[in-house]
């Protein structure tokens, strides 16, 4: 109805009119089930991405030689990503791939980590532009961001770093046990596609700027299906054939989840609308958002016998439970603890993916679901439009 056609408009808009950066754009959808299926990254873009990778791997071992590798990680890896998402990519490079070592001082020292980027944007050329560097002494993950324009046109930005273990966990670990979940929930994997593009819109995902960054948001979706039992603690363990790439060749992307033909998939588009969560559950992941204080536990709650343990929001448990505090706070530091759920399974350890979330921050990001929730389910063409 208006309410479908306004959301499709909406949506269409905040994507800049459809996939594909640039060109011809497609019609604008015109129902709600369109404009979410619309969040999907394009088969074009898909296609660069895949490119972008082929051809960075061919300069690694240009560079360093065959046994140099490259492996993707981030939100490409969980299938949460958006059309324009980054790909972030990590090497082992033979003699210094590891881990930061550390000075006298105490401080990192990302020396041959810095040497190997330096080396690798050597060969970076032709369709290849330098955006940023990141190679500050002392930093314990130096990266590079580059931006490759392959044979489509479009332009795909690549954030590397060296080495595939930081602080004895897999990176990526993390992202593979969200693939899991998204696997076995649809439903989910487009709701957390829709909050990532409102959280990106709204100006919420920057945790430089004390809010919670998109794996946090991703998190918070997960944990929201568990509480109403779509998913479950368990399934965290269950592998997923091709988080790995296909067959396990990390050279290769893994493809996207719940895909239909034109990405390389075989679901219809009948078949995809019935995966997609309805406009209600959308406002009421808002409205458990903006209504945290009232589920979340209040501090004084959670203590060991020295008095010391914090709340943490745990996928692997599927539960709020007790967990050390950060080993570094701030008086502004927001309540809310989110866990990772890689280090949690790699390690036994609780560390905070919301470590950057200030109280007003969170403050302002309840307001601004409160805000989502109540349009979404506002009567009248103008609370359908702003929805």
């Amino acid at each position: 109805g208006s309410f479908g056609s306004a959301c499709a408009g909406r949506f269409c808009r905040l994507t800049g009119g459809g996939p594909g950066g640039g060109g011809a754009q497609p019609p604008a959808p015109t129902t709600y089930a369109e404009a979410v299926l619309r969040l999907t990254p394009s088969a074009k873009y898909e296609a660069a991405v895949a490119e972008a990778l082929v051809e960075i791997s061919a300069r690694l071992k240009k560079v360093f030689g065959e046994e140099a590798s490259a492996m993707p990680f981030g939100s490409i890896v969980q299938s949460a990503h958006l059309e324009g998402s980054d790909l972030d990519l990590c090497f082992d490079v033979p003699g210094e791939e590891e881990s930061s070592a550390v000075k006298e001082d105490g401080k990192a020292d990302n020396t041959k980590q810095v040497q190997a980027l330096r080396r690798l944007l050597g060969s970076l050329q032709g369709r290849f532009r330098v955006i940023e560097t990141r190679l500050w002494k002392n930093m314990k993950v130096p990266i590079v961001i580059v931006g490759y324009r392959g044979a489509s046109g479009v332009e795909v930005e690549a954030d590397l770093s060296v080495g595939t273990v930081f602080e004895e966990v897999e990176k990526g670990f993390a992202d593979r046990c969200i693939r899991r979940l998204f696997a076995l929930c649809p439903k989910a994997l487009h709701l957390a596609r829709v909050v990532k593009l409102w959280a990106k819109v709204e100006k919420l995902n920057k945790a430089y700027e004390g809010f919670l960054n998109s794996l946090g948001w991703t998190l918070l979706v997960l944990y929201f299906f568990l509480e109403k039992a779509e998913l479950s603690a368990g399934d965290i363990h269950i592998e997923e054939p091709d988080e790995r790439g296909p067959g396990g060749d990390v050279s290769i992307l893994p493809p996207l989840l719940h895909a239909d033909e034109a990405h390389g998939g075989f679901l219809s588009v009948e078949d995809q609308t019935a995966q997609l969560p309805d406009p209600e559950e959308l406002a009421a992941f808002f409205d458990w958002i903006a209504s945290w204080e009232t589920w979340w536990p209040p501090r004084d709650q959670a203590s060991d016998e020295n008095g010391k343990m914090v709340w943490g929001m745990s996928l692997v448990d599927g539960s709020i439970i007790e967990v050390p505090p950060p080993a570094k706070t701030w008086p502004d530091s927001s309540a809310l603890f989110i866990e990772d759920p890689g280090v949690r399974i790699a390690k036994g350890t609780s560390e905070n993916v919301a470590r950057s979330l200030k109280v007003r921050t969170w403050a302002q990001t309840v307001q601004c679901s409160a805000g989502a929730a109540a349009k979404l389910r506002g009567g009248g063409d103008a609370a359908s439009e702003e929805a």
